[in-house]
């Protein structure tokens, strides 16, 4: 269903999605493992092209136990490898069930050539170690194969592994061969995944010519999304595409389209509340209106800390990885514009925030996924290290510029989650450091340049002693 002409399909499965839902449950309850298997690869890919996360996680707790057992008949086993293959990757990349009890099952199942969705998936799922955790040169090997599905699934899931590493030339690069070999031969939907994969790189980029370049992949991947009726994620493209017009200084186009992502309203990005104000703060800030894109930066920052988290005080370290990036960037944007009295309650919660989760060497489950938890880290760092440049240049201090610029240099090491805030563009951040404290920052890109993520951990935790000092 996910390799072949398969918007006619979808158009079937949806059309019977309660009939399948009733009779998943009835296979479940009769512990029918053929009936579960069957249902739930259509179910399942169903609710991936429609980013029904909740579901899917929901799917894969529900199937795990029946279906890591089940020894199919031939007519079934390619419905359970595609119900297998859809567990597995909701535990690597959702925070569902832990993906072992799939992976086993998967392993019971006849080997077959990967000319299809689930054979091609199954094949780069045994590169994976855990969440976003691959074996790169086990995936650029795969990136190669003749097999065009398993090279665009391979580079797909490279260009994350690149991205969580800090490499986003790294990234782009993957996600264009991924595009290209779903070109040779993939769905219509493999190529929108593509294509919108290569526009949320390009938004995190950042450099001139690449809003033009997001806003071309994500208007391609948009068609499909729309044709295939998946209103959750042509919202989230479209809300790419106002980042892009920010980027492009579109702001007339910006706005036109923030106005059209929510037009289903259950759908609205329910991972990310306040996004609404969250762009229309940018809007503003193009558009050179500093007040009311400020005061809407901090009503967003103010609203998820009193209502994800209330009763926390000045404790940020507990917020979900949205509501944090919205307390950095808030930070960030005040910086910009010489405004961080506005913002001392954030200021002042931002080292005790980094240094919790820096503690450890990952974040707590369920707080930060492994995809998202490096990249807030650097938002977090980028924010302290703002407000160590301004304090610096205003007291004079040499020692806390020089901090603040080596600190903009680990931000960009642990990744900067900037797509949709162009408060968070790198080159605009590394404008600040080498305004600051120019040979402070070449030496620390320098320094940084080859740790692995524990290595960034362990950096970030020391940059926070020494600033403590610094401080003192």
């Amino acid at each position: 269903m996910l390799t072949g002409d398969d918007l006619p399909a979808f158009e079937l499965v949806r059309a019977e999605q309660d009939n399948l839902v009733q009779a998943l449950r009835h296979g479940l309850d009769r512990e029918d493992a053929g009936v579960v298997a069957a249902v739930s690869a259509v179910l399942g890919g169903l609710w991936s092209v429609e980013a029904s996360f909740g579901r899917l996680t929901a799917l894969a707790g529900d199937t795990a136990r029946i279906l890591s057992r089940f020894r199919p008949e031939p007519a079934l086993v390619e419905a359970t490898r595609t119900s297998l293959v859809l567990g597995a990757v909701s535990g690597f990349l959702l925070g569902g069930p832990g993906p072992a009890r799939f992976l086993v099952g998967l392993r019971r199942l006849p080997p077959a050539p990967p000319d299809t969705f689930a054979r091609a998936a199954q094949a780069v799922l045994n590169a994976l170690h855990g969440p976003f955790e691959a074996d790169l040169v086990a995936l650029e090997a795969l990136g190669e194969s003749d097999q065009p599905l398993v090279a665009g699934m391979a580079s797909q899931v490279a260009s994350y592994a690149w991205e969580e590493g800090g490499d986003l030339d790294g990234a782009l690069a993957a996600a264009r061969r991924s595009l290209a070999a779903f070109e040779r031969h993939g769905s219509a939907w493999l190529r929108a995944a593509a294509h919108a994969r290569i526009g949320q790189l390009c938004l995190q980029v950042g450099e001139a010519g690449s809003g033009d370049e997001a806003l071309h992949h994500l208007s391609a991947a948009l068609s499909v999304i729309e044709a295939f009726g998946s209103w959750s994620s042509a919202n989230r493209v479209r809300g790419a595409i106002v980042a892009a017009n920010l980027q492009r200084g579109a702001y007339d186009e910006a706005e036109r389209e923030l106005k059209l992502t929510t037009p289903h309203g259950a759908d609205e990005f329910s991972d990310m509340p306040m996004f609404d104000t969250v762009m229309r703060a940018e809007i503003a800030l193009g558009r050179g209106d500093i007040d009311t894109g400020l005061h809407l930066w901090r009503t967003a920052a103010t609203a998820l800390r009193d209502t994800q988290r209330p009763g926390l005080g000045g404790d940020l370290s507990r917020l979900d990885p949205w509501a944090l990036q919205v307390q950095a960037t808030a930070v960030v944007a005040h910086a910009h514009h010489g405004q961080l009295g506005l913002v001392a309650e954030i200021t002042g919660a931002l080292p005790a925030a980094l240094s919790a989760l820096t503690a450890g060497r990952g974040p707590p489950p369920g707080t930060l996924s492994a995809s998202y938890g490096l990249a807030v880290r650097g938002s977090l760092l980028l924010a302290l290290a703002m407000t160590d440049i301004d304090r610096g240049q205003r007291a004079a201090d040499a020692g806390l510029a020089r901090s603040g610029a080596r600190m903009i240099a680990l931000a960009e090491r642990f990744g900067l989650k900037n797509g949709l805030q162009p408060a968070m563009f790198a080159v605009r951040a590394r404008r600040v450091a080498q305004d600051a404290d120019g040979p402070a920052y070449a030496d620390a890109v320098s320094s940084y340049a080859g740790l692995d993520p524990e290595g960034l951990r362990a950096a970030a935790r020391a940059t926070l002693r020494e600033r403590a000092r610094l401080s003192g």
